[in-house]
């Protein structure tokens, strides 16, 4: 939804922080470059499909990502 968000704004650049991969878990370099190289091929096929959208598309992620928002803050406000 955010990626989403930044294209619909008319972002050109953005920083967002993603954990690929649990390095706890996963210690092996090689292993830890091929799942951050598998991640990353499906960001950008995201992003290659959310360029497209329509205005609909937008306005329904728009709202998905409002929504998602605010159930955060209420959770943290105990409500």
């Amino acid at each position: 939804m955010v990626i989403s968000e930044h294209y619909r704004l008319g972002s050109t650049r953005a920083i967002l922080s993603r954990a690929f991969c649990d390095t706890g878990k996963v210690s092996d370099l090689r292993e830890v470059e091929i799942i951050f190289a598998s991640e990353m091929k499906k960001l950008r096929e995201y992003e290659s499909r959310a360029e497209k959208f329509t205005e609909e598309e937008y306005e329904s992620n728009r709202q998905s990502f409002i929504d998602g928002v605010n159930k955060v803050v209420r959770s943290r406000s105990g409500e």
